[in-house]
């Protein structure tokens, strides 16, 4: 078959704002980073949605059989925008530059951009911010409800930005300094969804809006002065590199209050620490998402040693480490070379 249309939008990341990002005003900072996924449109006798990725390959087609998935969700949430959608199309979406060489996920947002591109395909609003919102909403339903949209805005926006939840959700960009960083992966997969049932069910617990509570108010205090270094357009690296070990050390906390292990793990030859591993003024750890999955690594480009780039190079050799590069464009229509 001959592609009609092919466009693609790259991976996410949440650089910090760990469930602050679920409460409404609470903020985040993100980053497009990691490859990008592609969606191509083809002319078919019958309508098909199919999901290429690590793990294999997936079809699924609107007859009513499968309900469960998140194509059935994108599909649901398209039709309310469009009273007739067309049903000859088949819809290809492969993520398959989001995992690892050994087909796990990196935390890269895999299924948001395919949220996204499949809402991109099925909708035709000049506007975006109507596929914005589709795509939210089906990657919220699938997801049982939970869910921000940080990953779907930062797909579809590129670069770095800063996220504010809630009901309406927003997106303005940052200028990300100049560093080299690293992904490193953790010792096992975290389930999010349980990581946030254990946030809400301790936030709960407390019985304060969130800016009540001391060590939420003061993360998000932390993360305000990060986005501030960020807002500039020569953004202070070394000043931006503190802010994360602070922001670190407070991700750290709220995972203990929870329950929910959040103090990065550093490689065997790294500095030990009792905290977030840290050198001032040259490099700082922090984990990403909901554990220790994933870990940030950023540095000064003179801040790691040459030991730790060995080490760092033998990682990245066996599939536990990647240099992180950042994906400037969004989502964006490809045209044949």
């Amino acid at each position: 078959m001959t592609r009609i249309e092919t466009w693609s939008a790259p991976g996410s990341l949440l650089i910090a704002g760990e469930y602050l990002v679920t409460e409404e005003g609470g903020k985040g900072i993100c980053l497009a980073a990691g490859g990008r996924a592609t969606m191509w449109k083809e002319r078919s006798s019958a309508m098909e949605l199919r999901s290429i990725y690590a793990e294999g390959f997936q079809s699924w087609k609107p007859d009513g059989s499968i309900k469960d998935s998140l194509c059935y969700f994108v599909w649901e949430e398209a039709g309310k925008s469009n009273s007739e959608l067309e049903k000859s199309w088949r819809i290809t979406v492969d993520t398959t530059t989001l995992y690892g060489s050994d087909g796990q996920k990196l935390g890269l947002g895999s299924s948001a951009v395919a949220a996204l591109l499949f809402s991109k395909a099925l909708n035709h609003a000049a506007d975006n911010s109507e596929i914005l919102a589709s795509a939210a909403l089906a990657h919220r339903k699938w997801q049982q409800g939970r869910g921000s949209g940080y990953d779907i805005l930062t797909s579809a926006r590129g670069a770095a930005g800063c996220f504010t939840g809630g009901l309406s959700p927003s997106w303005n960009s940052l200028n990300w300094p100049k560093l080299q960083c690293w992904l490193l992966r953790g010792p096992t997969a975290i389930n999010s969804a349980q990581a946030l049932s254990r946030y809400e069910a301790w936030r709960e617990k407390l019985g304060k809006y969130w800016l009540d509570i001391p060590l939420l108010s003061n993360y998000h205090a932390c993360l305000c002065k990060a986005i501030g270094i960020l807002v500039s357009k020569t953004a202070n690296a070394g000043a931006f590199l503190e802010k994360l070990h602070e922001l670190a050390a407070f991700s750290s906390e709220l995972g203990s209050a929870i329950n929910q292990e959040s103090m990065p793990l550093m490689p065997v030859g790294f500095s030990k620490s009792r905290g977030p591993w840290h050198r001032p003024g040259a490099a700082a750890a922090k984990s990403l998402g909901a554990g220790n999955e994933i870990v940030l690594l950023a540095g000064l480009e003179d801040g790691f040693t040459r030991s730790e780039q060995s080490i760092l190079e033998e990682l990245r050799r066996v599939g536990r480490a990647f240099p992180l590069f950042i994906e400037n464009g969004g989502l964006s229509r490809e045209f044949p070379r």
